[in-house]
């Protein structure tokens, strides 16, 4: 496919939310020619981009969307499923200066140039597994006053000139529990997804089986053969003696003359003692009683130093919240801390005391460059359709299902938005939503709602 046809094929469909309806702008910018067409300076739009033109299997491909936003922290982008076809390596995002008449971008300013306007740049660096036709859904950028919808677009990736196709075959991990506690076991099997029945043997387990860490044992166990009907071509158990996370990183494998693709894998492992037991996500909604002084929480004086008028004000609500919320950080409920913490720092009227204790608080667990909360969190009046929670931590999937690929994950405490009506049930009980990190990284996948919690 030559770069023309793909670019026109990238037309995009504007979607905006204004006070319950809806403005609709189509164009088709065609974006390797010198001059594009553009919208007005107010009006925000996004122009997309690949290279190279001519993508090959085994190389990398880049995607960028650049979006007519001058604060890179306000921008959070929801990515659609990514095929098979593809594994997503690298997401980055920054500033970018852009000649509106030229069309041309930079990341500094240059010489002899002075119609440049500051943009938003955000790019997905994939790595190309498989030759064929890969389409892309939609991407939802979201701004402090709306949103907007890409449209979707096909990508051709071309064999390697003079090669022979190497048959490459994604595995899934099945059956990984959201954590374990030391002594407990869980059984974890690796299917080969889209194996093809009528092809060779499946490999023997041994190629697959990793090499147990220090602290955890890893029983090889026999597969059934309805399993190896399945694609089964692994199952294992493991039982963690040390609260130490286990973690495989991504492989590739090769046998014959396939290579199997094997994702990462991480299970958070906890110690098995009383005090934990009744510390556990807090799910029968009372707080906790027995103390893990692991981390230490910010003291109250973090927030009154510089906002003692206001903390007279408030100070018995701010004291009481401050004191339910210290609780449960030393129990290690760190997710519920800081959905407190940050509803309060929204809806409260001593907002900033508790922004003060939630900034420390996440600085304690690592989190950097974090969005604060909106005081008014409205668009046009009108409430945010979008919902914010923390979520506990949890693997994010690039498909709304147990089995599918594991492409990072969120640790405990992460802030997230959840854009409306992007609910899915991919088995009876189980309900995923889609998610977008809320703060700088744009990191987004598709999570359980049980590590939700919301705000």
């Amino acid at each position: 496919m030559d770069g023309r046809r793909r670019h026109n094929r990238t037309g995009l469909l504007t979607k905006r939310h204004f006070q319950g309806h809806y403005a609709v702008l189509l164009t088709v910018l065609l974006l390797l020619l010198p001059t594009v067409t553009l919208f007005t300076q107010d009006d925000p739009y996004i122009l997309m981009q690949g290279t190279p033109d001519q993508p090959v299997a085994g190389s990398t491909w880049t995607l960028t969307l650049l979006i007519a936003h001058s604060e890179p922290n306000e921008v959070n982008i929801l990515a659609p499923h990514f095929d098979d076809a593809l594994f997503l390596d690298q997401v980055l995002k920054g500033p970018c200066l852009r000649n509106p008449v030229t069309g041309q971008t930079y990341t500094r300013p240059p010489e002899h140039d002075t119609v440049l306007e500051r943009w938003t740049t955000m790019e997905y660096r994939f790595v190309l597994n498989n030759p064929g036709t890969v389409s892309f859904e939609s991407f939802t950028i979201i701004i402090p006053n709306g949103q907007i919808k890409t449209g979707s677009f096909d990508l051709e990736i071309q064999s390697p000139p003079n090669t022979t196709e190497t048959p490459r075959y994604q595995a899934v991990w099945e059956g990984i529990p959201s954590g374990l506690k030391t002594g407990e076991s869980a059984v974890i099997h690796l299917r080969i997804n889209r194996w093809n029945k009528s092809a060779n043997m499946l490999p023997e387990a041994a190629l697959f089986l990793p090499a147990a860490p220090q602290g955890l044992i890893l029983e090889s166990l026999p597969i059934l053969t309805e399993e190896i009907s399945a694609g089964t071509v692994l199952k294992f158990r493991i039982i963690p003696l040390a609260a130490a996370p286990f973690v495989l990183e991504r492989r590739q494998i090769p046998h014959g003359d396939s290579i199997f693709e094997i994702p990462a894998m991480r299970i958070p492992v906890s110690r098995n003692s009383p005090a934990e037991s009744n510390t556990q996500h807090g799910q029968d909604g009372e707080i906790p009683t027995e103390h893990n002084f692991s981390l230490p929480f910010p003291a109250l004086e973090t927030a009154t130093a510089g906002n003692s008028r206001l903390y007279e004000r408030y100070k018995v609500e701010y004291e009481t919240i401050y004191s339910t919320a210290k609780k449960l950080w030393e129990c290690d409920n760190y997710a519920r801390t800081l959905a407190i913490l940050r509803q309060n720092e929204r809806d409260h009227g001593a907002g900033s005391l508790f922004a003060a204790i939630r900034r420390e608080a996440e600085l304690i667990l690592g989190f950097l460059g974090t969005n604060d909360e909106k005081r008014q969190n409205q668009l046009f009046g009108r409430e945010s359709p979008h919902r914010f929670a923390v979520l506990r931590e949890t693997a994010i999937r690039r498909i709304p299902d147990p089995a599918g690929e594991i492409i990072g994950y969120f640790r405990e405490g992460q802030p997230v938005i959840i854009s409306p009506s992007n609910r899915t049930a991919s088995r009876p009980h189980e309900t995923w939503l889609p998610v977008i990190a809320n703060d700088s990284s744009g990191v987004s996948g598709w999570i359980p709602e049980e590590s939700i919690i919301f705000y």
